[in-house]
């Protein structure tokens, strides 16, 4: 508790400090000045090594009571550069309201190599006190000496040919230390035999940094061939520059370059083609072009074969062929002529057409030269004007393989004021030959168009050349008035022969429709090689996966494509239907196969019903065992041999049966044998079939087993006929073919040919091992068995 005396006494003691402490305040020189700084640079300024740069610093009393003041800087931290002042900074004296001017001399060092920035700060501080009453600061760059320079790289040696063009790139450097603007490239060409163009025309560049400027170099026609120097200059605005030079060496238009063959709309073309019919005539205008400098005097040479052997295509020049005269740079033009007999062969007739300088062989120009001879399809030649073609499908240069089928789309159109029957007929050719045709007719209204769509096979058959295109050839007429109306067109197609490829050409099978199990299936099946290459070991297989048959061929070789009867091979493969066969209805594919197992081609067999085991019963007539055995399936001969075949046939059956055994040749290679047998219940007997070789190579044959007209059994068999070489028959065929043990008039075996084979100069022991064998058949024929010994 305090009394009230003692807070009256503390009320007055706080009164009379707060007038002190006011009197304090407001005693002149106690409070603190109020002043300004300004600069006369605010941004930055550059200063070069060693040079001066004044700054003006401005100071202002903004009271109206004198102030005094120091200037301060903080340039005794920079070591590159220094301060004077005037007048003296230190100690001053600024009336109120006024202000006062110092001009500071900022000095680079010497010794700067690069550009250097700073921060200069100037302090203006109350004299007597360490109150900074105002502080200003402006950024110094400190400078290297100014060295503008720029430099050329050398220029590469550039070639261009007379005519030509050729680009000389030459790349500017500014190696100096400040930025250059307005470089001008400038070329000191005093050849007029060059032309030359220059980009960019104008750049700036900073220091350290490039550029490249680009000279189109361009000789004219006729320039002399040697080598040109070109200066060059590089100036920029504040007179700095730099020089160079480079070398354009210049070359003639080389021999085989100097002239050109033009068509008639004057370009280029390296094929002069005709397509002309058999008695038709053709010309076309070309232009022989001089590319060079220099006159020319040129000869026309067709260097081409245009005898067939019986008939001449015609072939001139208009005006001439000789001694054409061509100026530099100029072109003459030539009219080629040709008039093709009625008797010509239908063929593609090629070769070349050169252009020849008269004084220099080697200034010489050459370009394809064909003469197509197509088949006259219209008998009248092409008449009217109505009917208009297009081959839609192919298209040109399509790719076709042997055993392939163009499909051919045709869209005709009829231009006429009435109704026409419009036959379209096409035609597929490889060479000369005819390879096959198709036609169809239809009525085509006036004003209008249809569809045409045909099919022509690539047959195997019909002995295709691989050196030859193929060409389908198309023909509209009006049904029944071909001389009224009739056009042809073409389109030449591709022939595709891979490296290694086969093709089943024709198969056969032996049975078809129902069959019972194990009836035995011949599948006799041509194999042509389409590739380009020849072939070893090939084979033919037979698959069906649901009655688990997978059986192949006897491999065999075949000739690359192109080579006759040689490039193919026919190959019988027999298959039995299995005895637990379901009833059901079955084909089988067959697949042409190369050595390394890739399968090239398939085909799919005819269909047939199997009668077989349906819901756990067996059918009725299924036999097992084979009713046919040959004792030697695989025959080696010469051309001219009779061969024989013994064959063991067997009677499974409870009755008596009679049989034909008929051996039929797959082709015309050998004659057809046949012979009869009659068999008592489960009883066998062999039989000889005798035949004819005619013709030579790999070959094959089947040879079959009838009774009541149908066929019991079948088995293959594989023969190679070479051909004689000796001049003789032999008696026998090597390979182990079987002979009948009996002489044609069926006189013993040990008879005049015994006592031939064992005397002739081959004798000795392989003849005693032939008369040895055939007694051993002859008396398993009788009955009689030789001990085992």
């Amino acid at each position: 508790t305090m009394h009230l005396e003692d807070l009256l006494k503390m009320q007055k003691i706080s009164f009379i400090l707060l007038l002190l402490c006011v009197s304090v305040l407001l005693a002149p020189g106690v409070l603190a000045a109020n002043v300004d700084l300004t600069l006369s640079e605010l941004n930055q300024i550059e200063i070069e090594e060693g040079k001066t740069y004044q700054l003006t610093l401005t100071v202002t009393n903004l009271e109206t009571t004198d102030v005094v003041i120091d200037l301060k800087d903080n340039d005794a931290s920079i070591s590159e550069l220094s301060l004077t002042y005037l007048p003296d900074r230190n100690n001053v004296n600024i009336d109120g309201s006024k202000s006062q001017n110092f001009v500071a001399t900022i000095r680079a060092a010497s010794n700067i190599e690069s550009t250097i920035t700073k921060t200069l700060t100037f302090d203006v501080e109350e004299r007597g006190t360490s109150n900074k009453l105002v502080t200003e600061s402006v950024t110094v760059e400190l400078t290297p000496p100014r060295q503008p320079k720029l430099e050329f790289d050398t220029p590469n040696l550039v070639t261009v040919e007379e005519g030509s063009s050729t680009v000389l790139s030459v790349l500017l450097r500014n190696t100096g230390n400040v930025k250059l603007v307005n470089i001008e490239p400038e070329v000191t060409n005093s050849n007029s035999q060059i032309e030359i163009d220059i980009t960019p025309k104008a750049t700036s560049l900073e220091a350290g940094s490039s550029t490249t400027f680009s000279f189109t170099v361009s000789p004219v026609i006729g320039a002399q061939e040697r080598d040109y120097n070109v200066a060059i200059k590089a100036d920029a605005s504040d007179g700095t520059t730099a020089t160079t030079s480079a070398t354009v060496k210049v070359t003639k238009i080389p021999v085989d370059r100097r002239l050109t063959f033009l068509d008639k709309d004057k370009n280029a073309i390296s094929q002069l083609t005709f397509d002309l019919l058999r008695g038709d005539e053709g010309e076309k205008i070309i232009y022989l072009r001089n590319e060079g400098g220099d006159v020319l005097n040129v000869d026309l040479l067709p260097e081409i074969s245009l005898d067939d052997g019986n008939n001449v295509i015609s072939l001139s020049f208009t005006p001439v062929s000789k001694g054409i005269p061509l100026s530099p740079t100029s072109e003459t033009p030539v009219t080629v002529k040709l008039d093709v007999d009625d008797g010509q062969e239908l063929r593609t007739y090629s070769g070349k057409l050169a252009v020849e300088d008269t004084s220099n062989q080697f200034i010489r120009r050459e370009i394809g030269f064909r003469i197509n001879v197509q088949p006259d399809l219209c008998n009248a030649g092409i008449v009217g004007d109505a009917l208009s073609i297009d081959i839609e499908n192919p298209d040109s240069d399509d790719e076709y393989k042997v055993g392939e089928t163009v499909h051919v789309e045709i869209e005709a159109r009829n231009g006429d004021t009435e109704d026409l029957r419009t036959t379209v007929e096409a035609f597929l050719y490889n060479g000369n030959k005819k390879v096959d045709r198709d036609e169809k007719t239809q009525r085509i209204k006036d004003n209008d168009d249809k569809t045409f769509k045909l099919d022509l096979f690539v047959d195997p058959e019909e002995d295709i050349d691989p050196d030859d295109d193929l060409v389908l050839y198309v023909q509209a007429f009006e049904k029944g008035h071909q001389d009224r109306q009739c056009i042809q067109v073409k389109e030449v197609l591709d022939l595709q022969i891979d490296d290694r490829d086969l093709l089943i050409s024709s198969s056969s099978m032996s049975r078809s429709g129902q069959v019972e199990l194990g009836t035995l299936l011949s599948f006799p099946v041509t194999v042509v090689n389409i590739g380009d290459e020849d072939e070893e070991n090939a084979f033919v297989e037979i698959v069906n996966s649901r009655l688990g048959i997978s059986e192949r061929s006897t491999p065999f070789d075949v000739e690359q494509f192109g080579e006759g009867d040689d490039s193919e091979a026919t190959r019988v493969i027999t298959v039995a239907i299995p005895n637990d066969a379901k009833s059901g209805t079955y084909s089988f594919t067959l697949n042409a196969v190369l050595d390394n197992g890739a399968r090239v081609h398939s085909v799919f067999s005819d269909e047939i019903v199997v009668e077989g085991i349906d819901d756990g019963k067996i059918a009725v007539g299924a036999v097992s065992g084979k009713a046919v055995t040959v004792l030697d399936r695989n025959i080696e001969a010469e051309l001219g041999d009779k061969i024989r075949f013994d064959v063991q046939v067997e009677n499974p059956t409870e009755t008596i049966k009679s049989y034909q055994i008929e051996f039929e040749p797959i082709g015309e290679w050998a004659l057809v044998g046949f012979e009869t047998l009659t068999l008592a219940p489960g009883a066998s007997d062999v039989v000889t079939i005798e035949s004819s070789v005619l013709q030579e190579g790999s070959s094959s044959g089947i040879i079959k087993v009838s009774s009541g007209g149908n066929t019991v059994d079948s088995i293959s068999i594989n023969a190679d006929v070479e051909q004689i070489t000796d001049g003789t028959t032999p008696i026998l065929g090597t390979g182990g073919t079987v002979y009948s043990t009996t002489d044609g008039d069926g006189s013993g075996f040990f008879d005049d040919d015994v006592n031939k084979l064992l005397t002739a100069g081959g004798g000795g022991l392989g003849a005693i091992i032939i008369v040895l064998f055939t007694l051993l058949i002859r008396q398993q024929k009788k009955g009689y068995y030789l001990p085992p010994k």
